[in-house]
């Protein structure tokens, strides 16, 4: 059973010849009824602080446990923020290196398309070369051929006048013509008399 000092107060004692004195008795429990009230008083403003620690320590739990979770969420969007800007730079890298081959490609059929034009210019070149020389050995021998019959049929020489020897063609110095790479080509143009075409 609790005992309160408003117990103690109102306690009474049976008398007896040999018992205590009543005043010290009395003044005794008087004094311990008042520590008692003390002792109970500090119990309850220690147990009101207590109280108010435990909500304390309960506020400052629940505080660390947002920040805990704020840090977990921050450390999770960091993450997603890290992942996503990885993501981003392997599309760029991608899209670069797919731009980069693209470009490589276009650029190599380009120079096939003009390797082939190149090649045809110089077949086309070529060919006129050799019709072209073919032409100058056809209008040489016509030339030739014309001089024969207009000297055939030209005048005798006067009375008395040895008729002046004919002096002996040379026969024609080869030609050089340019070509579109800055070299020369020699042609050979066929005297007169002879047949066919001049060899290139």
């Amino acid at each position: 059973m609790k005992i309160t000092p408003q117990d103690i107060h109102s306690q009474e004692f049976r008398r007896s010849l040999r018992g205590y004195d009543m005043d010290e008795v009395d003044a005794f429990l008087a004094q311990v009824a008042d520590e008692l009230e003390t002792y109970a008083q500090e119990n309850l403003q220690l147990k009101d602080r207590i109280k108010v620690l435990e909500e304390r320590v309960a506020e400052y739990q629940n505080l660390d446990e947002r920040l805990k979770d704020t840090l977990l969420t921050a450390q999770e969007m960091k993450d997603e923020i890290a992942k996503a800007s990885q993501h981003k730079v392997e599309a760029a890298v991608n899209q670069a290196r797919g731009e980069a081959q693209r470009i490589v490609a276009d650029a190599h059929k380009k120079l096939i398309a003009i390797q082939s034009q190149v090649d045809e210019l110089r077949r086309y070149r070529d060919s006129f070369i050799i019709r072209y020389k073919a032409f100058l050995d056809q209008q040489y021998h016509f030339l030739a051929d014309y001089a024969k019959s207009e000297g055939a049929g030209a005048a005798t020489p006067a009375e008395g006048k040895p008729a002046a020897p004919q002096q002996k063609e040379k026969p024609p110095a080869p030609r050089k013509e340019k070509t579109a790479e800055g070299g020369e080509l020699e042609i050979e143009v066929a005297s007169e008399g002879e047949g066919g075409e001049a060899g290139g």
